[in-house]
């Protein structure tokens, strides 16, 4: 058995009939879909089993027994994608119990974080010290998801966290409005970044010495030299709300990133975009830069 999606008790689904705690040797996909009661029934009666040592591919999409680090004993070396659908309190003990340190899963290189709809004991202002948290685990991961809820982080914060994190390819932010500053910083802090999902922008804030819209190309080009170069993808929602500003942030962007070629709205959304790109491409502002844009 190869892979596996099991709804239910998890304390009954490493037992066999007779009450036996059993080992699946050869599993490598694991999905879980069940809150855990491996809490209720105690820690004098956890199974001392390696229930999976050979797990490759782990989603916990139910908050799974944080308490106790049954599910990832023995799977240290193998583990190479880790889906969670927790909040704070529950990462700070896989921490704090050591079964995730900046050096214990080689391997994994895809970490991503559901939102729970809370933070449990602590509040959303603590957000950067949660972020903080999340990406303490497989530190070398090259794919992040992150989430948010409702409220907005302290971005500057963000940013200058996610920067010591080098080797982010793939980041995950589906939650948050960045700016097309923020973008751009993003892309500058992190050089092997490839793909962005984020919310669009409300607006562009435009720098003190500029006056109008259309004067952004010629400014971007006069403070920015090309970056991101591995930069190709925008995965962005809520484009349709703010059409206009995200047309005027992909062009921007395309202007430095060498190779930014794809911006992604939700489908429904698709059509709206594409007219607006075009408009704004015709415009005053783009005039000059219209060829090369339209590639």
């Amino acid at each position: 058995m190869t892979g596996h999606s099991y709804h239910g008790s998890t304390f009954d689904l490493i037992r066999d009939a007779g009450g036996d705690y059993v080992c699946y040797p050869r599993l490598r996909v694991l999905k879980l879909e069940h809150y855990s009661d491996f809490e209720r029934y105690g820690s004098s009666v956890l199974p001392s089993v390696v229930p999976f040592p050979t797990l490759r591919i782990l989603s916990l999409t139910g908050r799974c027994p944080f308490g106790d680090d049954t599910i990832f004993r023995g799977n240290a070396a193998t583990l190479e994608s880790l889906v969670l659908k927790t909040n704070h309190d529950d990462i700070a003990k896989l921490v704090e119990r050591g079964v995730f340190t900046s050096t214990s899963h080689p391997r994994l290189q895809c970490v991503k974080f559901l939102h729970t709809g809370y933070y449990g004991s602590r509040q959303y202002a603590l957000y950067v010290e949660y972020l903080s948290l999340m990406l303490s685990i497989a530190p070398n991961a090259a794919v992040r998801s992150f989430p948010c809820g409702k409220s907005q982080p302290d971005i500057p914060s963000m940013i200058s966290i996610l920067g010591g994190y080098p080797n982010i390819q793939v980041l995950s932010l589906p939650e948050v409005y960045l700016s097309l500053w923020n973008v751009i910083l993003l892309i500058k802090s992190l050089l092997l970044l490839s793909d962005l999902h984020s919310r669009t922008p409300y607006h562009i804030n435009l720098p003190d010495n500029v006056k109008e819209e259309k004067e952004l190309p010629v400014y971007v080009l006069s403070n920015y030299k090309p970056m991101g170069e591995r930069f190709r993808c925008w995965y962005i929602t809520k484009a349709s709300a703010y059409v206009s500003t995200t047309a005027w942030c992909v062009l921007l962007l395309a202007l430095i990133c060498p190779n930014f070629d794809c911006c992604v709205p939700l489908k429904e959304e698709f059509s709206k975009y594409m007219n607006e790109l075009r408009r704004v491409i015709d415009s005053d502002g783009f005039k000059d830069h219209a060829p090369r844009l339209r590639r």
